[in-house]
């Protein structure tokens, strides 16, 4: 995928489901609204990978393997593809325990899976069903960027910004809402935050990389209609909500097609 397609926020690449595994059916869910990206939190023991994005509610079936890997590739071997418009859906996973450990029994997860899971290059990711971005508790860029056959690439955050610029080992940049701006969507945008908004959003796609925010408001009404409008018109990369209907519905509402990415 070169690096321009990586910025494009038409049709429903612009759409995160996030704590997916809270979901009826976790991927799936995502997958036939159209949404681009899903986030599976993620608990290492032992070589085992929990999915669960509360401590409490972690069931030793509920596996990384058993609820995406696995569905992913039925899916692909059954349509040839994951998402309906043939592009690679971007399986964020978020760690919830100490990244070393983690990280070492997710690599050797993901390595029984290549025709499944890209592996970064210079010209971009390899054309495959699923791009795995690291999250949460996850390991450091230096920890990971010289490493052979590396089949993640990493979420960044606010101060990688200009920093780490390379979209093949960093295409998105996330960072909590609630820490950086004010703003709940009652009324316009205060222009100080609207501008410093902007320019995140003009940094990151300066590099082609995509912007992301979480614990934006997400309960239904016309503040959160105002924050998801702003996020679109400035080109914020992805939308991130836990009501995956609500956000598809407010995206088709704008006119968004859910078929090009």
């Amino acid at each position: 995928m070169a690096t321009t397609d990586i910025v494009q926020t038409t049709g429903l690449s612009a759409a995160y489901a996030h704590s997916d595994i809270e979901q009826a059916r976790p991927l799936l869910d995502a997958l036939d609204l159209g949404f681009k990206a899903v986030e599976a939190d993620v608990w290492a023991a032992g070589p085992a990978l929990l999915t669960s994005h509360d401590f409490d509610k972690i069931r030793p079936n509920v596996r990384l393997r058993n609820t995406y890997l696995q569905p992913a590739w039925r899916r692909l071997t059954r349509d040839g593809q994951i998402r309906a418009d043939g592009t690679p859906v971007w399986l964020f996973v978020d760690f919830k325990t100490p990244p070393r450990r983690t990280y070492a029994a997710l690599r050797r997860e993901l390595l029984r899976w290549p025709g499944l899971v890209g592996k970064p290059t210079p010209r971009g990711p390899t054309r495959a069903a699923i791009h795995v971005v690291l999250t949460g508790w996850r390991p450091s860029a230096e920890a990971i960027q010289g490493e052979r056959d590396r089949v993640v690439l990493l979420d960044g955050r606010l101060g990688d910004l200009g920093r780490i610029t390379n979209p093949e080992l960093m295409p998105v940049v996330s960072d909590d809402w609630s820490k950086t701006f004010t703003w709940r969507g009652e009324g316009p945008m205060p222009k100080g935050e609207r501008d410093r908004l902007e320019a995140y959003a003009s940094e990151a796609q300066r590099h082609g990389q995509r912007l992301r925010f979480w614990a934006t408001p997400d309960r239904a009404g016309v503040e959160r209609d105002r924050i998801w409008g702003t996020l679109l018109e400035v080109g914020i990369g992805m939308i991130n909500t836990d009501d995956l209907q609500g956000l598809a519905a407010f995206l088709k509402s704008e006119g968004v097609p859910a078929s090009k990415d």
